[in-house]
């Protein structure tokens, strides 16, 4: 993965977000989900095919989002302190 420029990198967590979004939508359509005491999922839900599939779908796609949101930050910490720079001057510029 150390072959990609930053926009490629970002482009990779742009995706990886996407994904993980959709994951989180197909988890939280499962009929019942939030449904208990203070919003818990009841264990009947929980047991289901159904949503212990959306669960794994989903914690896949946050370990996935996590791991390369560590490695973004290590690999381009300097791009992304630049990046920010320019975006406060921007925002600070029409002050």
């Amino acid at each position: 993965m150390n072959a990609l420029s930053y926009e490629q990198a970002k482009a990779l967590i742009a995706e990886a977000e996407r994904t993980m979004f959709e994951a989180s939508a197909r988890l939280n359509s499962i009929p019942g989900v939030g449904s208990g005491y203070a919003g818990l999922t009841p264990e009947h839900v929980r047991c289901s095919p159904e949503y212990r599939k959306a669960k794994m779908e989903f914690d896949a796609a946050f370990a996935n989002l996590r791991e390369l949101n560590s490695w973004f930050v290590e690999n381009f910490a300097k791009e992304i302190r630049a990046e920010r720079r320019r975006k406060m001057n921007i925002t600070t510029a029409g002050v």
